[in-house]
């Protein structure tokens, strides 16, 4: 699931992260602020996307982490609403009005 929805975001959102669902993510908090302001369009746990989106001219170092048991099951609300945020913003990305955190 994580690959897959890395894939679809960094194709339509032009983002270039290993990993765009899921990490251990620490932020300034100018960044934090900022991406704060924008307003987060998701209700579920794409929120870490979307977080990331915001972020995605700031600089960003990435740790790889692994899971020592995999996720059960993603609720099919949770993957619904992912795809209907990561629509958004790519119509947003196209129309050249998504924001960007400012450091």
């Amino acid at each position: 699931m994580s690959k897959g929805g890395t894939l679809l975001t960094n194709a339509l959102i032009g983002t270039r992260l290993k990993d765009m669902t899921s990490g251990f993510q620490m932020f300034r908090h100018s960044a934090l602020a900022a991406i704060l302001d924008n307003g987060l369009k998701s209700r579920g746990p794409f929120f870490q996307t979307e977080m990331k989106i915001y972020a995605r001219n700031l600089k960003i170092c990435e740790v790889p982490i692994t899971y020592a048991a995999p996720p059960r099951g993603v609720r099919q609300g949770s993957i619904s609403d992912a795809l209907s945020v990561l629509l958004t913003l790519f119509i947003d990305r196209v129309r050249g009005k998504l924001a960007f955190a400012a450091a």
